[in-house]
């Protein structure tokens, strides 16, 4: 591993250009002296990819065409050069090399790919047109134009590569401003910034309708209208193509003068952030893709009360507001109760005069005739409480084709032109994982904690900040009440009062709205308006502590599809990919300590049972190969083993019954030392549970304990197998415990009897109940492979420990034919 420790480091900046050219700067002077253009760029790639990386890999970056000892050789050469060229702010060791975080070392290109990434989620975004004009000013050309390399094809291929992404990024940076400064009407910026957009991808036909356009805005339709030939010429003489149909018309209406300028923006804040905001991963850009899309004409914004809708949307009308001509309009909806209130609402917000004498019809109508005309973005947050209305917003979306609607509710509208963007929780790292500060739940605690007490050192205390964003779930709500607490105490004591006492805790901030004061009433928030059955439905899924899929959900807890689709829009119940769904974890503290002294405990311990039993079976039944099995049950193992409201002798015999499908799987996971083995003992001596479940758990104890090496103990559970399933008829069982016997004896040397126990599971093909059944059919076919690859292993010899004779090396001739058939019959039934 690298070692951070060395002398006191060179605090001189380092600064690395790649755009355009390769230069390299240490205090302000060019550094030239690299042995080589690989030395040079050895020090870029590290830069960067901040990180330890192997020597080995590195050699091989640069040196791919020549043997590993010689590209290691090539390494510590140039490597010598670098270290003289950049003293400290390489960290070298025997086995890796990484770049120090001081002194700084600034790259160009990772400038440009990380402030395009932050632009939009920065507060200040009225001015995001010069924030973008500044990252453009970074780009100063391909990256690496110049950089010629040999015998290094992973290294070509990552510049090629870099390179290709950064020129896509530069195109949609010339792209956005160019839209924006069209908007905001600034047409002079516009054309700059256009001419270089045409430059940089002459064939894009958006790139050319809007240089025409700016053209035209600024008196210039004679060049417009010769922009548009040359166009026209440069596509049929590269691509044999005319121009898109929307970029002839504007040839025409700019011919014809019959374009002019929009009326000015008239610009202004209608909506002012004014506490810190840490978004969700992906959703602002998730939010601001779906707002780009020309149809997204309402989104609603959905999730439990204190994820942070509010505050999303709030961001989302800052950042967007100077996209609309008439901006952004923010509608509190907190105090509204009926579908007046929503009228007299977006009325104030929007300045329309009305009086208490008017009627509710004749209300909307002057509300919607003022929205009419507008290009604006409109926000009702706090929408749940009025639901199942809809009309108004229904009524906007049909007259107002410029009005785009945003809707933060605790459910989702159920309208078929809603688009929907569930909330969850920040990413919140585990207990000592790398990098955790940069994790957005770590980030609003500090940021909501430093605004109390300045003074706050987050890494003197970071794992217990992170076990409380765990406590709740990373809910930002639940964040900003705990941090709030750091001007009293550190966050270790408020982790141990949050755990004596959760929903008692309280915030310390007065001001905030009376269902965010505490965790109970934000709890009490989140639970409004259910129903008691959809309260008993809730108490029913806390039985699950991790994921579950759509048919578990709906048999434990008793409900209908539809029934259950209302615990989803409400994200009471989250999706949790893949098609899998988890109850909030928040809501779980809340409703399994009531379930837990529930009468309901033994209902949904019995549906729980049942369920997962018919599903274990049907899963048995597809014979999958382990790989598949593995992946399949990875995700279902933890809601198959500890299960609440269950006896011991339940859950032994729950075990038992699902044991076919898990042996494989307890095997490979390592459940015997889990615990899996007594538990099955302990089964199958007891005769209250039914011999045939019995068989089934004997069956998984007996291979258990021979893959784990407790040979007496799986050929006594074997045997044990093979007693209990004398009237059973389970052949299945039974030849699987005779095959267990023939590994077994195999593995001690006893290979007479290994033979005898394959000869009885291959004696059972004769049998009419097991020749239909295709599990039985494989294990034949196996005892088939078995002796025959036995016979081919041993010839006529006598192996050792053994006093029969084996039939001679032709036997084995004679059993792959048999083994080829069954296989044949399994696939064949397979299909």
């Amino acid at each position: 591993m690298v070692s951070t420790q060395g002398p006191s480091f060179n605090r001189d900046e380092i600064r690395i250009t790649t755009f355009g050219k390769l230069l390299v700067e240490r205090g302000g002077a060019a550094v030239a002296d690299f042995v080589s253009t690989k030395a040079a760029l050895l020090f870029v790639y590290l830069a960067m990819h901040p990180g330890e990386h192997s020597r080995k890999k590195l050699a091989a970056l640069l040196w791919s065409e020549t043997s590993d000892e010689q590209a290691l050789k090539n390494l510590r050469t140039v490597l010598s050069s670098v270290r003289q060229q950049v003293g400290e702010a390489l960290i070298v060791s025997h086995e890796d090399l990484a770049v120090r975080d001081h002194p700084p070392v600034q790259v160009d290109a990772s400038q440009f790919e990380n402030g395009f990434r932050k632009v939009f989620s920065t507060p200040g975004t009225l001015t995001l047109l010069k924030a973008l004009q500044e990252l453009e000013a970074l780009y100063q050309g391909e990256f690496l134009a110049s950089v010629v390399v040999r015998d290094a094809v992973p290294l070509e291929d990552w510049i090629d590569e870099r390179r290709r992404q950064l020129d896509e990024l530069y195109g949609r940076l010339l792209l956005e401003i160019v839209e924006i400064a069209l908007k905001q009407g600034s047409y002079e910026v516009g054309l700059d910034y256009a001419w270089k957009l045409v430059s940089h991808d002459p064939l894009l036909d958006t790139a050319q309708r809007h240089l025409m356009r700016l053209l035209a805005y600024t008196d210039r339709a004679n060049d417009a209208l010769v922009q548009y030939e040359r166009f026209a010429a440069l596509l049929r003489e590269e691509l044999d193509a005319e121009p898109e149909a929307e970029t002839t018309t504007l040839c025409e209406q700019i011919r014809a003068r019959a374009i002019a300028p929009p009326r000015a923006s008239g610009l202004f804040a209608r909506v002012q952030p004014d506490v810190d905001f840490v978004e969700p991963a992906d959703d602002i850009e998730l939010a601001q893709r779906m707002l780009n899309t020309p149809n997204c004409r309402l989104l609603t914004l959905y999730g439990i009360s204190g994820i942070g809708k509010t505050m999303l949307a709030t961001q989302l009308a800052y950042h967007r507001q100077h996209l609309y001509r008439d901006g952004a309009s923010f509608v509190s909806l907190v105090m509204a109760q009926t579908p007046r209130d929503l009228l007299e609402a977006v009325a104030r917000a929007l300045e329309v005069s009305f009086t208490s004498t008017m009627t509710e019809a004749a209300l909307e109508r002057a509300v919607v005739d003022a929205l009419k005309p507008r290009h604006l973005l409109l926000v009702l947050d706090n929408y749940e409480q009025l639901l199942p209305e809809t009309g108004f917003i229904q009524r906007v979306l049909l007259e107002a084709p410029s009005v785009q609607v945003v809707v933060t509710s605790q459910t989702q509208l159920n309208l078929f032109r809603e688009w929907l963007l569930p909330l969850k929780g920040l990413r919140v790292p585990e207990v000592g994982a790398e990098n955790s500060q940069a994790y957005e739940a770590v980030r609003l605690f500090e940021l909501t904690a430093r605004r109390v007490n300045p003074r706050f050192d987050l890494s003197a205390s970071l794992d217990d900040v992170i076990r409380i964003c765990r406590m709740v779930d990373s809910l930002p709500l639940g964040i900003v009440i705990a941090a709030g607490w750091v001007q009293f105490m550190p966050p270790a004591a408020i982790l141990k009062m949050m755990q004596a006492d959760l929903l008692r805790m309280e915030a310390v901030h007065q001001d905030m709205p009376a269902r965010h004061q505490s965790f109970q009433g934000l709890l009490n928030a989140m639970l409004a308006h259910l129903t008691p059955p959809e309260q008993e439905a809730l108490m029913a899924l806390s039985v699950f502590e991790g994921t579950f899929d759509f048919k578990a959900a709906l048999a434990v807890a008793g409900v209908s599809p539809r029934a259950f689709k209302g615990l989803t829009d409400r994200c009471l119940v989250q999706q949790a990919g893949d098609f899998r769904y988890c109850i909030h974890s928040f809501v779980r503290q809340a409703f399994f300590p009531q379930l837990e002294h529930s009468p309901l405990l033994r209902t949904v311990a019995t549906r729980y049972v049942d369920h997962f039993q018919g599903w274990a079976d049907d899963f048995f039944a597809q014979n999958l190969p382990l790989h598949d099995l593995m992946l399949a049950l990875d995700a279902e193992a933890h809601n198959l083993w500890q299960i609440p409201g269950l006896t011991a002798l339940e859950r032994q015999r729950f075990l038992m019954a699902i044991a076919p499908a898990m042996t494989e799987y307890w095997v490979n996971r390592g459940y015997h030392a889990r615990g899996i083995i007594p538990l099955l003992q302990a089964g199958s001596a007891s005769p209250e549970i039914e011999p045939a479940v019995r068989v089934r758990g004997l069956v998984a104890l007996a291979r258990i304990l021979e893959r784990t090496s407790q040979y007496d103990a799986a050929r006594e559970a074997a045997e044990g197998v093979l007693r209990l399933e004398d009237g059973l008829n389970l052949p299945e069982a039974r030849a699987r415990a005779l095959r267990v016997l023939s590994e077994i004896c195999a593995r001690q040397g006893l290979y007479d009897r290994a033979v005898e126990y394959l000869q009885a599971i291959i004696a059972m093909e004769s049998q009419p109940t097991a020749g239909r059944d295709i599990r039985v059919e494989r294990l034949v076919s196996l005892a088939y492979e078995d002796l025959g690859r036995s016979w081919s292993r041993w010839g006529s010899t006598t192996p050792p420990g053994s006093t029969s004779m084996w039939p001679s090396a032709a036997g084995a001739s004679a059993a792959r034919p048999f083994a080829r058939r069954w296989r044949g019959a399994i696939w064949a039934s397979s299909r």
